[in-house]
């Protein structure tokens, strides 16, 4: 089945391990099966990355800390299509899955998803290594683990762009990153319950220590999950204020 869908991706260069992983990923996004349009929303002071082909590059000013809300706005303001595939630049699955759940997605008409349940496996320094040689047709037989029970919305999920707009996208006031994928799906729970998850297995290669983007952000953003988002369902309220087009704004941490 040929399908127009937009892997969205954003990426700050923090190592050398991290720019291996991007590279890993986009050209797994490739190889993919289908009509698609790639997004890449690079943060940071200069842009570092060269340009690739086939892919809609964006560069969104960033002197402080990388935040992946904001990329993931950015790339949705760009995409062309009703399908959205969110993508952390350090997670894939194997090909053939990825293939036969966006084509599920689409078929049954659901509304949001992600290709793992409870399978969210993180790949040693040894293991990473193989797939960043092997992007297209690694093969790793973990079948007997059950690893990791993560948010629908972590590592990569899949949705409509009417419905991430019926939210007001991702929630910018997360710094950094973590706990924005819980976030997007509370949300994305409260509006749909037309949620797709499958039982393959969503693999993260291996990119060092966490960096000041995590650990930084992490208690701000735990405590505004708190709040926000557990208690008394805050954020309906709070994204009645939010005009969307203002969410993704590339050059909103720039100078003026």
């Amino acid at each position: 089945m040929k399908n127009n869908i937009t892997y969205i991706l954003t990426h700050h260069s923090e190592n050398s391990l991290r720019d291996k992983n991007l590279h890993t990923v986009l050209s797994w996004i490739k190889s993919l099966e289908g009509n698609k349009e790639i997004i890449l929303v690079e943060q940071g002071k200069i842009s570092t990355i060269k340009t690739f082909s086939d892919v809609k590059y964006v560069f969104a000013f960033n002197d402080s800390l990388f935040s992946k809300a904001w990329g993931m706005n950015i790339g949705t303001q760009h995409a062309s299509n009703e399908y959205l595939v969110y993508v952390d630049s350090d997670c894939l699955c194997h090909k053939i899955d990825m293939e036969s759940f966006t084509e599920k997605f689409i078929k049954d008409n659901y509304e949001v998803g992600s290709p793992n349940k409870y399978r969210y496996h993180y790949l040693s320094p040894k293991e990473s290594d193989y797939v960043r040689e092997n992007a297209i047709n690694f093969k790793l037989n973990k079948e007997d683990q059950i690893n990791n029970i993560v948010s629908f919305a972590g590592g990569m999920f899949m949705a409509k762009k009417s419905i991430m707009n019926e939210i007001k996208l991702w929630d910018e006031d997360f710094i950094g990153w973590g706990f924005e994928d819980l976030a997007v799906e509370v949300k994305l729970n409260k509006i749909t319950d037309k949620v797709l998850r499958c039982e393959y297995a969503t693999f993260h290669l291996d990119h060092g220590n966490k960096t000041n983007s995590y650990f930084l952000g992490k208690d701000k953003n735990h405590k505004l999950l708190m709040t926000r988002y557990t208690k008394d369902n805050l954020w309906i309220s709070h994204i009645k204020n939010i005009n969307i087009s203002e969410l993704g704004n590339k050059d909103k941490l720039k100078t003026k």
